[in-house]
């Protein structure tokens, strides 16, 4: 019978007695000491990041409550909402807001599922035609309606 393989355990290090790798540094990304000087006056420095990330599911709402009474009593609640929307966050709790509730820079780019939607709904078909022709189902449909609406209004 082969041995199994225990799953590799992510520490930091790759090899016993080496010394572990640097984490990215945010310079990487483009990103300058300036240009996060408000994250050290913020009132979630020093919290779990998690926490402002919550995974959809039982306990989501009560998680982004939580982390929402946090920005609530932060100093730079704007500067933070400010960073979120001018680099696009897609993800997270920026400023107080969820990724709902802010307002994005540039419009999501649309699939070709998403294409044919809106091109099929245009033609008048309904969300189970649409459906049977994508090979989907119809509550993925109004789904994709919805977000095109909100897309539409909020160009």
């Amino acid at each position: 019978m082969p041995q199994l393989r225990q799953p590799r355990r992510i520490t930091g290090t790759t090899t016993p007695g080496r010394a572990p790798a640097a984490p990215p540094t945010w310079a990487v990304l483009g990103v300058t000491a300036a240009d996060l000087a408000w994250h050290e006056q913020a009132a979630c420095r020093g919290t779990d990041p998690n926490a402002f990330f919550p995974e959809p599911g039982p306990g989501a709402a009560e998680l982004t409550a939580a982390a929402k009474r946090v920005c609530a009593v932060c100093p730079v609640r704007a500067a933070c909402a400010d960073w979120a929307r001018s680099h696009d966050e897609e993800f997270g709790i920026w400023g107080g807001q969820t990724e709902q509730e802010r307002p994005h820079r540039h419009r999501r780019p649309q699939n070709p599922r998403d294409r044919e939607v809106a091109r099929l709904t245009r033609a008048g078909k309904t969300a189970r035609e649409i459906a049977c022709a994508l090979r989907t189902t119809p509550r993925t449909v109004v789904r994709v309606r919805a977000r095109l609406r909100a897309d539409q209004d909020a160009a």
